[in-house]
């Protein structure tokens, strides 16, 4: 189980070092403010370290960590110092690094970048990384590594054989790109250009560059690309800023704007030879001209072949010519319906367009549209090919896209969010505005400028209803949230279209289809069932997206074991890499749910609960079968009640259970989330929903054990835990097949909860007792205990035991876990015991009968 540790000063709490030390992989450090001193380091397996503090540098840590072979290390809340001539983060061997609100400072020399990335994955969010010196190396990325950066203020970016995805970055000193690099923006690039002797941007060796928005600061900025390609949608300078774009000849730049200067190098060389030649050609006489001149016709004539074959010799071949955007449309992979809708769409147009061309009434055109749908169903791809659908069709004047969200219309002060979002609209006249995650322009605060924008954007459609379409695109019960925000919405967006999600086979052909097209080699029928599998038990509803993400870290595998093994084949993706993605490489799955099996059956008594989970476990395998064979029509669900006493074996089962689930491939993953009352109840309307939803997104993939769940619910009318019930009740029903649910308390009490909660007992049929340890059982469990590290009569310890439990008051029967305290205290007395006899060697093993009848007596004297 998961364990948090808390860091700090007063009791409960640990050292910074001791914390790191204690911890197991997957737990979390929760650190006071104040200053902490690693200079030598750590390495970090999986662990989670969060600062408890108000803002990033009231907690402060002065060392660095090293990630190797598949770690992970989510820092978050605080800020890293590096020690003099090393790295603060140093991230290797496909391992991953999450930052988010965190400081990252370099070491005094300049010398050290300050995260060093290798073949490894990061991402930083609302964050802040600095280098101590002017040059690309405060993050270094190389050999495949993968940077998304959001919301973040970087000195400067190095990448190597790697790719950078940054959302609204601010790029202190320079972005440098080279050997074959590939960096996307979305939202601003900005650029104030700390150092102006220094390019902020360079794109070399076959690197790639796609940004959309870049800004600039300063009176001059300067890019540099050198056989590479720059592409850059908007550029917004100040009044008398100026942006040069330097490039030679096997470099593309697409870049246009007022005052960007995009100059090609090797052509400014060119001219200059030939205004050379042309002066010395000047100097010529008229005699050499007529001497040239009176050369025979026949040489002539030749010398005319001679060119008429090299120009034949230099004619570019014919290029396929092509495909129209709706052609493009028509073969994406699946959204049937969809094309349906999009198909009557364009037919109308065309049909009002043949009518005004026949001098005859038509019907307002209105173009303005709501795509609804999740993440990765193709919104934005669509839309951006509808507008070319239009623009081909003559019904928009501009071949104009223009993609934005809440941030770009949306001002932080009163005033700002008009103009802002006018400017937008201009921009876009003529074609397409797409505005994704448009729900998020409503809030119920009064004090929110999204209902500005939405009243700009409303005026806007209304006097220009033939100049221009507006695209609002989100997920389906957030986005009519929205269209209720203004009783004008609606009724100016006709035209909805809905963007079903994919089916597992339909990702798996994408999938496959992706893999091909980058000139990849892979078993089709491994890879299509492995992707079904995993996305079928994954808890992401980001459909394509998914699988994009999928066949890159499938690449990244296979690409780490062709360098490791000194392989040629650099297009094969074997059956061993898409194992050793997904966590089966090395790993036997019956053997697995074996062992777990027979760690049950080591439990002490249990027996019905032992006979439950064998059950269990053969219904679990034919499920699968019948599933895999399409006889199963439903999702089935393993949520579960457990009611019985504390000590009973509860959690242990749990965990158990979440094992088997993972080996049985019913589970992603193998984690119990234990929680109570107070991490799902909130104290003001609103908070429970957003606890309780919080808490069940962290579970998804595994098990969420709920921990005397009957006090979720009393007798108050103004309870909040009844809206931690019905959110639940949702989930339960929703996401039944990705995640199991186990409601846990005593039987009594779990009874009541339930009958005052009916629509639980529906959706959680199965229940598990688990009955009070007989004496002689907590007797075993005691001699177990103590019997692994310490030598005793057991036969007399399990008499005392047994004798002593039998006559405990009910009240402090605490099954196994009297069990536990009860070993844990005898061993204290012996250690004393040792002490007080001067005992040694061999006898201090020994746990004396004299000190068992001691202990005995203590507890006959207790009870009266």
């Amino acid at each position: 189980m998961r364990h948090i540790w808390k860091v700090g000063k007063g009791f409960g709490k640990k050292s910074f070092e001791d914390a790191i030390k204690s911890s197991s992989k997957g737990d979390t450090l929760l650190i006071e403010p104040g200053t902490y001193h690693f200079p030598k380091g750590y390495n970090i397996n999986e662990l989670e370290i969060k600062g408890a503090g108000n803002q990033p540098n009231d907690v402060v840590l002065n060392g660095f960590f090293s990630l190797q072979n598949n770690a992970k290390l989510n820092l978050s809340n605080l800020m890293l110092s590096a020690p003099r001539e090393m790295n603060a983060l140093h991230v290797s061997g496909n391992s991953s690094l999450f930052l988010k609100n965190v400081i990252v400072n370099g070491e005094e020399t300049g010398r050290y970048p300050t995260i060093w990335c290798v073949n490894s994955y990061l991402n930083i969010s609302a964050s802040e990384i600095y280098f101590n010196q002017d040059s690309p190396y405060g993050i270094y990325i190389q050999e495949s590594s993968k940077l998304e950066i959001t919301s973040t203020v970087a000195d400067s970016i190095y990448a190597s054989q790697s790719k950078v995805y940054l959302n609204n970055v601010q790029m202190q000193v320079i972005l440098y790109l080279e050997n074959e690099s590939n960096a996307e923006s979305a939202g601003v690039l900005d650029f104030p250009r700390q150092n102006p002797n220094k390019y902020v941007l360079t794109v070399y060796s076959g690197s790639r560059a796609n940004l959309a928005l870049v800004n600039g600061d300063e009176d001059h900025i300067e890019a540099n690309v050198d056989n590479g390609l720059l592409i850059i949608n908007t550029i917004e300078l100040g009044e008398s800023n100026i942006f040069d774009i330097y490039h030679n000849d096997q470099s593309t730049v697409e870049a246009s704007g007022e005052r960007v200067f995009v100059q090609n190098i090797d052509e400014q060389t060119a001219e200059g030879s030939a205004s050379q030649n042309a002066v010395l050609q000047e100097t010529n006489s008229e005699e050499q001209f007529a001497e040239e001149t009176e050369s025979g016709n026949g040489e002539a004539d030749q010398l005319d072949e001679e060119i008429d074959e090299q120009t034949l010799e230099k004619k570019e071949p014919l290029q396929e010519e092509e495909k129209s955007a709706l052609e493009q449309l028509n073969e994406m992979y699946g959204l049937t319906e969809l094309k349906k809708q999009i198909k009557q769409f364009i037919n109308t147009i065309k049909f009002n367009q043949s009518r005004k061309q026949k001098g005859l009434k038509a019907a307002p055109l209105n173009l303005h549209s709501i795509f609804l749908g999740n993440p990765g169903t193709g919104k934005t791809t669509v839309a951006r090919l509808l507008g070319k659908v239009l623009y081909q069709e003559g019904v928009i004047p501009a071949d104009n896209f223009v993609e934005v969200t809440r941030k770009d219309l949306v001002g932080l002060h009163i005033g700002e969010t008009a103009p802002k979002t006018q400017a937008v609209l201009d921009r876009a006249r003529g074609g397409i505005l797409f505005i994704d995650e448009a729900y998020a322009l409503h809030s119920a605060s009064d004090n929110d400028f999204g209902a500005e924008a939405v009243e700009t954007i409303l005026k806007f459609m209304e006097d220009n209803r033939d100049e221009i379409m507006i695209i609002f695109a989100g997920y389906f019960d957030d986005m009519q949230n929205f269209l209720t925000m203004n009783s004008g919405l609606a009724s100016r967006i006709p035209n909805e279209f809905v963007f079903d999600d994919y089916s597992s086979f339909e990702i798996a052909e994408i999938g496959y289809l992706d893999i091909l097209d980058q000139d990849y080699i892979v078993n089709e029928e491994k890879y299509k069932e492995v992707v079904m599998n995993q996305y079928g038990r994954s808890v992401d509803e980001s459909n394509a997206r998914w699988v994009r993400n999928f066949n890159q870290k499938l690449i990244i595998t296979m690409a780490n074991r062709v360098i490791e093994m000194g392989s040629e084949d650099t297009q094969t993706i074997l059956s061993e890499d898409i194992d050793a993605l997904i966590g089966n490489s090395g790993e036997n799955k019956e053997e697995k749910i074996t062992e777990l099996l027979s760690q049950l059956n080591d439990l002490i008594g249990l027996e019905e609960i032992k006979d439950y989970v064998q059950r269990l476990v053969k219904q679990v395998k034919i499920d699968k079968m019948l599933a895999e064979q399409g006889e199963l029509s439903f999702n089935p669900t393993y949520h579960m009640i457990f009611e019985g006493n504390p000590g009973t074996g509860k959690t242990t089962v749990a965990n158990i259970l979440a094992s088997l689930f993972y080996y049985l491939d019913i589970l992603p993953s193998k984690n119990v989330k234990v929680v109570d009352r107070a991490d799902l109840v909130g104290s003001y309307i609103g908070h429970t929903e957003k606890n309780t939803k919080r808490i069940i997104n962290q579970a998804m993939g595994g098990v969420l054990f709920i921990d005397e769940a009957y006090q979720l619910t009393n007798n108050s009318e103004n309870d909040f835990g009844k809206q931690a019930v019905e959110t639940l009740l949702t989930y339960l029903e929703n996401y039944r097949d990705k995640f199991v649910v186990i409601l846990a308390g005593y039987t009594k009490e779990m009874e009541k909860f339930l009958d005052m909660n009916p629509g639980l007992r529906s959706r959680i049929p199965e229940k598990i007792i688990f009955p009070d340890y007989h004496p002689d059982d907590i007797a075993t469990v005691v001699e177990k205990n103590i019997t692994k590290h310490w030598q005793v009569d057991s036969a007399y310890l399990r008499s005392v035991v047994s004798d002593i439990y039998r006559h405990l008051p009910e009240a402090e029967k605490a099954n196994a876990r009297w069990a536990r305290n009860f070993s844990e205290k005898l061993i204290q007395n012996h250690k004393i015991w040792i002490s007080d006899n001067q005992l040694s060697g061999t006898e201090m093993k020994q746990i004396s009968t004299e000190l068992l009848n001691k202990t005995y007596a203590s507890y006959q004297n207790s009870m009266g």
